[in-house]
């Protein structure tokens, strides 16, 4: 009985907390992190979606993680975004990263983050672009 009840609570947090979307996390984020590199914004998106499904899609979780991509060519952007979806719960964003191209051959990537937590994963994406680092940090 004791279970479920703290289950309930949790439950309830959930749903009081209401659902964090990307306009919301935008607004009001925990933390950003921004930087331009000398790349095709093409290049920098695709690295970017390639190692974010390598280092979250395969961790073990309770929650369903899903990885939404947009890449519009004629604006010449991309936007990735991280998300948990709780049983019967709208999906929680905690990470969403937009790529601009300033030029041919310059990107500005921007990312908004929903939790401290993730601030030391949030600061190995600057690597994965720069460097063709593959590491993910947990």
């Amino acid at each position: 009985m004791k279970n479920i009840a703290i289950a309930l609570l949790a439950l309830f947090a959930l749903v009081a907390c209401g659902p964090v979307t990307i306009k919301s996390l935008k607004q009001r984020p925990v933390g950003t992190l921004t930087f331009e590199v000398d790349q095709r914004y093409q290049d920098v998106y695709r690295k970017i979606l390639a190692q974010t499904r390598k280092c979250y899609l395969h961790k073990p979780i309770d929650e369903q993680l899903i990885i939404k991509d947009i890449r519009n060519n004629k604006a010449k952007t991309g936007h990735i975004t991280l998300a948990y979806v709780y049983a019967m719960q709208p999906e929680q964003i905690f990470i969403t990263i937009d790529t601009i191209s300033l030029d041919e051959n310059k990107t500005s990537v921007k990312i908004w983050y929903a939790s401290r937590q993730y601030k030391k994963q949030i600061n190995a994406i600057p690597q994965w672009v720069e460097d063709d680092s593959e590491l993910c940090v947990s």
